[in-house]
């Protein structure tokens, strides 16, 4: 009973995560970052390091959260978006310069809104994992209940 009304009075928490998409361009990497209430996390630091640990490139996001890493030599890198109350995430890309056509740039443009779209959507909280988290710990609730009252 007394869990129940806990359950019943306990306010909502709201938490965000920081999310980073991002994808090798032509001139190193370009992408955006975002929290996981799909507002652009703008004025963010972002860093590409080596695998060494070494930062070979920094930048801020923009108002829309989108940013470009300048890069020269190919490689495995790591971008760090960091943001407001410690917030940080990590993506692993590697970069080659390109010797492309035209076509392999519009395609790379095309697959990067892709890219964002199906994290945004991966990011989303949906209504049937909120109910499927309240049923499980009702659930648990009811078991601790028989079990108090067989005793």
């Amino acid at each position: 009973m007394l869990i129940a009304l806990l359950l019943a009075l306990s306010l909502p928490a709201w938490a965000h995560g920081l999310r980073l998409s991002a994808a090798a361009s032509a001139t190193g990497f370009a992408g955006r970052a975002y929290y996981s209430d799909d507002t652009p996390a703008a004025g963010e630091r972002v860093r590409a390091l080596t695998a060494d640990g070494q930062s070979v490139a920094d930048t801020l996001t923009g108002a829309d959260g989108r940013f470009t890493l300048p890069i020269a030599v190919a490689g495995r890198y790591t971008l760090v978006a960091s943001g407001e109350e410690g917030h940080r995430s990590e993506a692993i890309l590697d970069f080659a310069p390109p010797a492309e056509q035209p076509c392999a740039t519009v395609m790379r443009t095309e697959l990067q809104q892709l890219r964002e779209d199906f994290a945004r959507s991966e990011s989303r909280i949906r209504m049937h994992e909120v109910i499927g988290g309240v049923g499980y710990l009702v659930g648990l609730a009811g078991l601790m209940m028989m079990w108090r009252a067989r005793r």
